[in-house]
């Protein structure tokens, strides 16, 4: 996902001139998807855990090549010492909505494996 979506999208949205943002679809399935794979390995409350991992990451990569789809105006209006905390708090956002997608893959998975009976 942080090679397809994240260094290859931001290529990508560069050299085509198109914004970076319309790729997020694409992240919130890898999310689901590393959901649905932990989930059938053990539960859906793993789902939740491995989409997270994968949102953080995806973050940190996102912070790190300097916050690309972020409105440039944002990135120069922000007040000094800000722009740090407003990265921290897009990460946060990032993991917990990848947990709801990693938990919804997770529940997909547990559900097709037995769903007369899924154990949560």
């Amino acid at each position: 996902e942080v090679g397809i979506v994240g260094f290859g999208g931001r290529w990508a949205s560069e050299r085509w001139a198109f914004d970076y943002t319309t790729l997020l679809p694409v992240a919130y399935l890898v999310y689901a998807l590393s959901g649905y794979f932990a989930g059938r390995a053990s539960s859906m409350w793993y789902g939740a855990l491995a989409g997270a991992a994968v949102a953080a990451i995806d973050a940190f990569v996102w912070a790190v090549l300097g916050a690309p789809g972020l409105d440039p105006q944002t990135k120069a209006q922000a007040p000094p010492g800000t722009f740090g905390v407003m990265v921290v708090i897009t990460g946060l956002i990032v993991a917990l909505s990848g947990a709801v997608a990693g938990l919804l893959g997770g529940f997909a998975a547990r559900w097709r494996r037995r769903p007369s009976a899924m154990p949560l």
